[in-house]
């Protein structure tokens, strides 16, 4: 008697071509536009003692408007109102400053 041998049935799995898949174009976020922080300079001065009672005197003002302005804050508005005078004002302002 031959025996017969039997092949055993090989499931092949189908070869599939690789498809070519587009690549997105990489974009790097957009770095957000920072404002450049302006240097702030510590400084120290003295001032009579009438000038501090009147920047208190101011913030309490500003206070009442609902506004808290620190000393600071009124030291520069008031740097920028000088900015804004012609000399004649200036000097006249400058004048009035008691010692």
């Amino acid at each position: 008697m031959a025996t017969k041998k039997v092949a055993s049935k090989v499931k092949k799995k189908p070869t599939v071509a690789p498809v070519a898949v587009k690549k997105k174009a990489v974009t790097k976020p957009v770095a957000k536009v920072r404002k450049a922080k302006v240097r702030k300079i510590k400084d120290r001065f003295a001032m009579p003692e009438h000038d501090f009672a009147l920047i208190a005197k101011l913030k309490e003002r500003a206070k009442t408007q609902g506004r808290v302005a620190k000393k600071s804050e009124l030291l520069r508005a008031g740097l920028q109102a000088l900015n804004l005078l012609d000399e004649v004002e200036l000097l006249a302002a400058l004048n009035r400053l008691k010692s």
